[in-house]
């Protein structure tokens, strides 16, 4: 879907929580034309005289660069009623026409910055699809704030995810949280999951080995395809050493909300990556479980992309393969014993003939 929901670029809706109507604004049409009038982004302040208790989707802390997103960890009613109001009934007949497709890939595209869109709805969208949603793709979605992805969305009944950051307003924010989350799942709950992460340098070094450390220490095993980052996204060799020195202490309350890491330096002009973090790119990591030793996660880069790859030995199969090349081997020595067996009676009859012909 390339640009989704991008009406309400056209009809400048505004989006109110907790708004009640009155009589006063119903009657009143200037008062209405100022309610779905967003101000213009020359304004220092938003005047909000006609309805003191509404706030313009685009002021919501969900929308804010330096808001705190504790109250928006779900879609909650009433943020659910006013997308409603601003859907029009649009968005509910799209999803009921996509509703009998099953498997379900969902893929969001913007090809350009909208600043009256709430991010959410992209949200609320999957969310009328949850049943039969399998696959989410989020290319270059942008948007004047950040919101953590895991506040908004679970990985719970995916198989694939695929997330490509824009280079500049990037509207959501790929943490650790949203993998870690997958863990606690519930077994039934939590399928084989593929991610695929493109630019996404909220993800840090540190991080990711957290999730590693984390996956290690569960109860059981929580297979995993793979999951992809590419590494301009992050250093190499601070990855290489995080992972193979865990230290398990990984903090993610400590960071931020606004904060992003900065762009990995790029090498020198005429100097080229250098030979240390060559080095780094070859090396292949087994990362074996803590409690079941036969899972592990194999790292290893393959053109240009950090590849974690979950892999599980089948010890049945080993321990079969075994007893049968132990059965077979003895089948083998069995008969090689009736075969010396049979050559000593031959001798003793060739001896026996031998002796009578002398006698006759």
């Amino acid at each position: 879907m390339q640009n989704f929901c991008s009406f309400l670029e056209r009809e400048h809706g505004k989006m109110e929580v907790g708004h009640k109507s009155d009589k006063s604004n119903e009657s009143g049409g200037s008062s209405r034309a100022n309610l779905l009038t967003p101000p213009s982004s020359n304004e220092s302040t938003v005047s909000l005289s006609s309805c003191h208790n509404s706030t313009a989707y685009h002021r919501l802390p969900s929308n804010q660069p330096s808001a705190s997103y504790g109250h928006l960890d779900c879609l909650k009613e009433e943020c659910i009623s006013e997308l409603q109001r601003l859907s029009a009934t649009r968005i509910e007949r799209l999803a009921r026409s996509l509703h009998h497709i099953r498997p379900l890939h969902l893929i969001f595209r913007d090809h350009s910055f909208y600043q009256h869109r709430p991010t959410i709805t992209l949200f609320w969208f999957t969310k009328l699809l949850r049943s039969s949603l399998r696959s989410l793709t989020l290319d270059c979605i942008q948007g004047e704030s950040i919101i953590p992805l895991s506040r908004l969305f679970s990985l719970e009944g995916i198989d694939k995810l695929t997330v490509k950051q824009p280079p500049q307003r990037a509207a959501i924010r790929v943490n650790i949280e949203l993998f870690v989350n997958w863990l606690n799942l519930d077994a039934k709950q939590r399928r084989p999951i593929q991610v695929e992460l493109l630019n996404c340098r909220d993800i840090t070094p540190q991080s990711l080995a957290h999730f590693v450390y984390k996956w290690r220490k569960t109860s059981e095993i929580c297979m995993f395809k793979s999951i992809k980052i590419d590494c301009s996204s992050m250093r190499v060799a601070d990855l290489v050493r995080e992972l193979e020195n865990p230290q398990g202490h990984y903090n993610a309350a400590e960071e931020d909300e606004n904060w992003r890491p900065l762009t990995p330096p790029q090498p020198a002009l005429g100097h080229g990556v250098s030979f240390y973090e060559l080095e780094q790119k070859k090396k292949v990591l087994h990362l074996r479980h803590f409690k079941q030793h036969n899972a592990y996660i194999e790292y290893r880069i393959v053109n240009d992309m950090i590849i974690l790859t979950c892999k599980r030995e089948d010890v049945i199969r080993v321990k079969n393969n075994s007893t049968s090349s132990m059965s077979s081997v003895g089948c083998k020595s069995s008969s090689s014993h009736s075969k010396r067996k049979a050559s000593k009676d031959e001798i003793y009859a060739s001896r026996f003939i031998r002796s009578f012909i002398k006698r006759n």
